[in-house]
């Protein structure tokens, strides 16, 4: 709170999380709610394929109530019904995988389309100042056409 930082939590298997941790993510979620400093994102019980079908679920409840016709259902709306939806968090424009892993491992699968990766051999407890920064060199460096 004294550093004005907002916390989203995003999870996929709410049902799986004991009580008391349910708990604990409402309080800190609402409590920071109405801050405007930095905004941290905490993937708690998250799965990018549960999370997919979940947009796919509630865009086709809109459709059965009538809210949305066939015709409405753009990648905006579809952005929208994920976790990331609403223009807050937005996609990823860095992917930094670590412990020298090559692979997306269920994370944020339709947002990371136009995302740029990096692999570090390292674990994440052990990156360093020096490793962020090579990143961050090598970002500017790219040319991104996000898929044209």
């Amino acid at each position: 709170m004294k550093d004005n930082m907002k916390i989203n939590v995003l999870t996929t298997e709410h049902d799986n999380l004991p009580e008391n941790v349910v708990e604990g993510v409402k309080n800190m979620t609402s409590a920071t709610a109405g801050n405007s400093g930095f905004i941290v994102n905490i993937c708690l019980s998250y799965g990018s394929r549960s999370e997919i079908v979940n947009a796919a679920r509630k865009i086709s409840d809109m459709r059965l109530r009538g809210e949305v016709e066939r015709e409405d259902i753009t990648e905006e709306l579809f952005g929208d019904c994920l976790l990331t939806g609403g223009g807050e968090i937005g996609d990823p424009e860095v992917i930094i995988r670590t412990s020298g892993e090559n692979r997306l491992s269920n994370f944020l699968l339709y947002q990371s389309a136009y995302s740029e990766f990096f692999f570090l051999e390292k674990d994440w407890p052990a990156i360093e100042r020096n490793d962020l920064v090579g990143v961050i060199e090598a970002f500017a460096k790219r040319n991104r056409r996000f898929g044209k």
